[in-house]
């Protein structure tokens, strides 16, 4: 994957962003975010994401799915989409597995924007 945003390693980020940060549950999918501006300002690294599954989604096989389907989404909605020098995390729910990729891609703009973390991509 050409595009793929840099993800967030270190439990203490994922705790920070839950603790701190701002959440938004759509149908699809819960993002939270938060702004950080310790991130570079290098276009193409001053975004991360994270993903989390957990196994109330289902069994080993329907999480790797749901984290495949939600990395696929966050590398193109969020890299266009995302306010800069920000940390995103995705959590599933279990309608990630059957959602359409169409629906989660405007479940993710949806919470982008009920958040204020929305930008107009500029081509």
């Amino acid at each position: 994957m050409a595009n793929a945003l840099p993800s967030i390693k270190i439990r203490n980020d994922f705790i920070n962003i839950a603790v701190k940060g701002k959440f938004s549950a759509q149908n699809g999918l819960i993002l939270q975010a938060i702004s950080n501006l310790n991130i570079s300002k290098d276009i193409k690294t001053n975004k991360r994401i994270g993903i989390t599954v957990t196994k109330k989604v289902g069994s080993a096989v329907v999480r790797n799915r749901c984290r495949r389907r939600l990395k696929a989404v966050a590398n193109e909605i969020i890299l266009y989409y995302g306010k800069d020098r920000a940390d995103y995390v995705l959590i599933a729910k279990k309608e990630t597995f059957k959602r359409k990729i169409n629906l989660l891609k405007l479940d993710l703009k949806k919470a982008l924007k009920e958040l204020g973390f929305y930008k107009k991509f500029k081509n």
